[in-house]
Formats: structure tokens, C-alpha cells, sequence
């Protein structure tokens, strides 16, 4: 009953997302002017780490707190009154929920690493695809915990508004402070800042790795200790 209410409250969610891909894509493969796919393939490059990093956050409403997206309600959302009356632990509770976001956003990322891949100009090497879909994956759900944490005490509108600020002020810390691109998720999932031909940035991939641990346990611990 759990993963069935947890894919209610997602489901137009992922179907929301499915759209920017083909968006994306479509225009350039009905396009027979040359240069269509090269054009397709910077599009990609340009946009898919905010594309990563969006799906990270439209999906991780997975805390108790989830509300209705874009509407302020007075008070508990209906649908966090029935939760809090199921007899399963918040524990629990969490883990069905994060989890299935965190498994559709994996497969949203997945899809659209896998459409970049297939459009570059020359297709890279098996050992190349394979870093470049780990790195996305692991920068991507370490987002995705992070704004799971936050989903545990914000509701979705408080929660996109720091999604929002948090990149500006990742962007405006790293241009500060060049050596953050070895620890920023946006970095880890951009084909400028570590192309194909790059070997695999374990500074980037290890930290995003250590976010996801902590943020779930921070998540945990929030839920034990909360009123809600």
C-alpha cells in the first residue's frame, strides 16, 4: 500500500518531466539542416546538469511535510493528515517514499545520460559511458537527498525556492572558490567541466557518495525527533 501511495503522490510528477526531454530532442531530429545534431548535442551539454538537477527536486517531495505543488494551504495538507494515521513507522514511512523518488529520478537521468550519449558527434568508448552515467547518477541523487532532508520540514514551495537560490549560490561560490568544482553535484554532472575524454573525478563522485549517506541519516533523525 505504501509504494502504490507513493506512486500517487509522484506519478504526475515524472510524467511532468518526460516532456523537457522530448522538447529537447525532438526539434533537431525533425531538423535536416546540417548541423542539426551538433546543435542537439550543445543543447544537451548546456542543459541536462539543470535538467539532472530539477528532476533531483521535483521528486524528492518525500518527506511528511509533502504538499500540493505551487499552493499554500492553511495548516496540515489532507494528504499528511491520512499519512500520519497509517500505522507504519515515520522510518519506514521515509524509506518508501525517497525511494521510489529516488528511483525515478535515477531513471529520468538515466534516459536523458543516455539520449546525450547517443547524440555526440563521436560516440565515446564503453568504459567512457560507463563513468559518465555513474558520475550523473550518484551528483544526481546526491541532490536528490539533499532536497529529500529538506522535504522532511519544508513544503514543496519553501523547498523550490531553495532549489532555486542553492544553484545561483553554487555557481557564485565556485567562481569564488575554483577548487569547489571538485565537490559540486552541478559540476559533477556537466560535460564542460569534465568532458567524455575526462578520467572518472573521484573527488566529485566520493563526496556525492558521503552526501547521500548523510542527508538520509540526517532525514532519519529529523523524523524521530519532529512534531508534526
Amino acid at each position: 500500500m505504501l509504494w502504490y501511495k507513493a506512486w500517487l503522490e509522484t506519478r504526475w510528477r515524472l510524467l511532468l518531466l518526460a516532456p523537457m526531454i522530448g522538447l529537447m530532442v525532438l526539434p533537431h531530429l525533425f531538423d535536416t539542416r546540417q548541423g542539426s545534431q551538433w546543435q542537439m548535442w550543445r543543447a544537451l551539454r548546456a542543459m541536462s546538469p539543470l535538467l539532472y538537477w530539477f528532476a533531483a527536486m521535483f521528486l524528492s517531495g518525500a518527506g511528511i511535510n509533502t504538499q500540493t505543488v505551487y499552493r499554500t494551504t492553511a495548516g496540515f495538507h489532507k494528504s499528511m493528515l491520512f499519512t500520519l494515521s497509517l500505522p507504519v513507522s515515520r522510518k519506514q514511512l521515509f524509506s518508501v517514499r525517497a525511494g521510489l523518488g529516488a528511483i525515478e529520478t535515477g531513471l529520468f537521468v538515466l534516459v536523458l545520460a543516455v539520449t546525450t550519449l547517443c547524440a555526440a558527434p563521436v560516440l565515446p568508448s564503453a568504459l567512457q559511458s560507463i563513468d559518465f552515467v555513474v558520475r550523473v547518477l550518484l551528483c544526481a541523487l546526491a541532490v536528490y537527498a539533499a532536497f529529500a532532508f529538506l522535504a522532511t520540514f519544508l513544503d514543496d514551495m519553501w523547498r523550490t525556492g531553495v532549489g532555486v537560490f542553492s544553484v545561483f549560490a553554487l555557481l557564485i561560490v565556485q567562481a569564488r572558490f575554483p577548487r569547489m568544482a571538485d565537490f559540486n553535484p552541478l559540476s559533477g554532472m556537466s560535460l564542460f567541466t569534465y568532458p567524455l575524454s575526462a578520467a572518472m573525478p573521484w573527488a566529485v563522485v566520493i563526496a556525492a557518495a558521503m552526501a547521500c549517506a548523510i542527508f538520509a541519516w540526517l532525514s532519519i533523525r529529523i523524523l524521530r525527533w519532529k512534531e508534526y
